[in-house]
Parts: C-alpha cells; sequence; structure tokens
C-alpha cells in the first residue's frame, strides 16, 4: 500500500536584522500615537503655569542712604487683584484737600484713578493692607458718590467717596467772646455768610470745659 506523506510549510526564519527593523517600525508607530498626547499634556501645563503666573505680581522696594545709593531691595509677591475693604473718612468736601485710608488685601504697588469731574488725585502711597490717599476737590465739583478705581495688572476693585458741597462758612457775634469769672449767660450768636446748600449738623466744643460750658453741643441748618 502506498501512503501519502504531506508536507506542511514551515515558516521562514527571520533573520536578526529583519527583527530590529520590525522592532523599529513598532517602536516609530507608537511614539508617533504617544507624541499628540504628549504635546497636549504639556500645552495644558503651560496653560496652568501661565495662569498661575497672570494671577502673581513681584513688588520691588528699595532702600536709599543718605546719598542716594540703593543699599537695600524687598520683594513681596502679590497672589492675586486688589480686594477693597473701606475707606476713611466717606467724603471731601469741594474746595478742600483731604487725606484718605482705603484698607483691603493685594494692594501694594495698586494705582488710583477717577473719571469723577473736578476730584484729583494728590497723591498715592500704596502698601499690601492699605493705601495713603490724598484728594482734592475743585470749588464747583459736581455732588455725588466719586468712583475711585484701585487697580493693577492683573485686577481692578472700585470704591465710593461722597463728593459734597463746600463746608458752610459760619459767622460769629461777639469776636471774641468774653466770659466773666463771676458766672453767669453769655449769648454767641452763629449764622452763615451764605445761604445753606443743604441740612447740616455742626458740632460746638470747646477745648476747656473748665472755663465754661455749653448750652448745646450740636447746631441743625436747614437748607437755604
Amino acid at each position: 500500500m502506498d501512503t501519502e506523506v504531506q508536507a506542511w510549510p514551515c515558516a521562514p526564519a527571520i533573520k536578526p536584522a529583519t527583527r530590529l527593523r520590525r522592532f523599529a517600525t513598532l517602536s516609530s508607530r507608537i511614539a508617533h500615537r504617544l507624541l499628540p498626547l504628549s504635546v497636549v499634556l504639556l500645552f495644558c501645563s503651560l496653560v496652568l503655569a501661565s495662569g498661575a503666573l497672570a494671577q502673581t505680581r513681584l513688588i520691588e522696594r528699595y532702600t536709599y542712604d543718605a546719598a542716594g545709593n540703593i543699599i537695600g531691595i524687598d520683594v513681596d509677591v502679590v497672589d492675586g487683584p486688589p480686594q477693597i475693604v473701606d475707606i476713611t473718612p466717606d467724603r471731601i468736601f469741594a474746595g478742600t484737600e483731604r487725606a484718605f485710608v482705603i484698607t483691603g488685601q493685594n494692594l501694594a504697588g495698586a494705582s488710583v484713578t477717577t473719571e469723577w469731574p473736578g476730584l484729583g488725585i494728590v497723591s498715592v502711597q500704596a502698601e499690601d493692607e492699605r493705601i495713603l490717599l490724598t484728594l482734592s476737590a475743585a470749588p464747583g465739583i459736581d455732588p455725588g458718590a466719586a468712583t475711585l478705581t484701585i487697580g493693577s495688572s492683573i485686577g481692578a476693585d472700585t470704591v465710593e467717596v461722597l463728593a459734597r458741597p463746600a463746608l458752610p462758612r459760619l459767622i460769629a457775634n461777639p469776636v471774641p467772646l468774653v466770659v466773666r469769672a463771676s458766672g453767669g449767660l453769655e449769648r454767641l450768636a452763629l449764622s452763615l455768610a451764605e445761604p445753606a446748600s443743604g441740612d447740616w449738623q455742626l458740632d460746638v466744643v470747646l477745648d476747656d470745659a473748665a472755663i465754661a460750658t455749653l448750652s448745646t453741643e450740636r447746631i441743625e441748618i436747614s437748607q437755604g
């Protein structure tokens, strides 16, 4: 009996050089697919870092000697925009110049601006938690709530100051007022040099209460 033998084809042997080429090709494909992901991750990291830096300011403070030479440099890190808590006092009168104190956070190096007609910025000294500010009001300033903008390179906040008409000019009669040692009442008449532009409350204070007493410590004046 004849027997048939079927020969199965054997896989060709892979040479080492071929294996290296195929491994290099596979590695290249994997790297090609992972590269966009690494670029995206790098981009996100840069965005997060730039966002953090955008909320940070470096304020340099210089110390000088008597001759004007720099003898020291201090650097403050401000990690947010200005945040205003309060301003005192809260008003300014026409034709006057007045000092104010603004309190808050992240105020170092901040600027103060206003667009209110007749209100001027005389001086600004900005520290981390307060601003020493001097304002001037023109004689004809419009009454109302004037907005001050406290700003920096990463943000701003606002606060209001009341612009008021000029303080009334008082006329006292007699001047000087003579108080007799024997006691008794002495009358002092107070009047306005011009009609009042609004309702006013005036406080009357004695420098030395041991000399005399007042019959009233507050005078109310109505408009007109």
